[in-house]
């Protein structure tokens, strides 16, 4: 069992994380992790989501998936689809509706937590090294620094190497993946998010989390998904009919750059070629069920050649 001893000061606002791993890792055959993802609108994209993950082959380990939706039957209709746990909670605050799907997760005691967005793609690699970062590595926070970027609208794939300014392991991943122990989340009781909050919630994490553990990126990685041949993805939907993510395609481009929080954007590959490589046969097969709502979404079926 992975143990974590807890220290704790004179002053109660000083609580440090040592990581003291006294006895064998976790088997990687008993190691389990919850998938947490939050489904809001944009029904055609969520449902790719959620197919990608239960179709991946990550064997060797146990994953569970808890959708939580704001839609009644519509939502959870996509999460029983894929034999998926699911959960109603209203969809504002976004931060009271995170931490209860985290609550909920408690319930069957992972060994670690991971969120992906409803309109995030990972691929099988993905989680091969998230498990060995906690198996092996014995990590108790893992993420990814960099992310790739699909807009819908101009079928444009873009790359980022990730946050230029980034002194703390545990702040220079990216939102999209960072997953967490159940020791770490047992010393913050499954509270990540602030209630309140409706944009920001990756930081917002990062900055309980420290105030709660100051010592967290001792036991804290960070790794380049483009050197790990990992790949990520971030899509994009504006145009695309029942809503638009928290930040648009061009608050990215407005973000990036010199003297902005991201890296410049680029684009390495022919979208269509690079994210085929990436997720092989596995990579949102069979779109027949498709309900195309949009020309642009029309236009990405086409462009991926389903």
């Amino acid at each position: 069992e992975i143990k974590v001893f807890i220290l704790k000061a004179m002053t109660p606002v000083w609580v440090v994380v040592v990581a003291c791993l006294l006895t064998n890792c976790v088997a990687i055959a008993d190691f389990h992790l919850a998938v947490l993802v939050l489904v809001w609108r944009r029904h055609e994209l969520a449902n790719l989501v959620l197919k990608q993950l239960a179709s991946l082959n990550v064997g060797g380990m146990r994953v569970s998936t808890l959708v939580v939706g704001s839609e009644g039957e519509a939502s959870e209709t996509l999460a029983r689809r894929y034999g998926m746990m699911y959960l109603e909670e209203e969809n504002s605050p976004l931060g009271k509706k995170h931490n209860a799907g985290l609550r909920k997760i408690r319930e069957i005691s992972p060994d670690a937590v991971t969120i992906i967005g409803s309109d995030d793609l990972v691929d099988a690699q993905y989680f091969i090294s998230l498990k060995r970062a906690f198996v092996e590595d014995r990590i108790h926070v893992w993420g990814l620094k960099d992310v790739y970027f699909f807009d819908l609208s101009s079928e444009t794939l873009v790359y980022t190497a990730g946050y230029h300014t980034a002194y703390l392991e545990v702040s220079a991943s990216v939102g999209l993946g960072r997953a967490y122990s159940r020791q770490v989340l047992e010393e913050i009781d499954w509270h990540l998010w602030d209630d309140e909050r409706e944009r920001g919630l990756d930081q917002s994490a990062v900055r309980r989390v420290i105030r709660k553990l100051p010592l967290i990126s001792t036991v804290s990685k960070s790794v380049s998904g483009k050197d790990a041949g990992i790949l990520a993805v971030d899509v994009k939907t504006k145009g695309l009919e029942g809503g638009e993510n928290i930040w648009s395609f061009e608050d990215i481009k407005k973000g990036s750059g010199n003297g902005q929080h991201l890296q410049g954007v680029s684009v390495p590959f022919p979208c269509c070629l690079t994210l085929r490589f990436c997720f092989h046969s596995d990579f949102l097969t069979d779109p027949a069920d498709l309900r195309a709502s949009c020309n642009s979404w029309r236009l990405l079926v086409t462009h991926m050649d389903w």
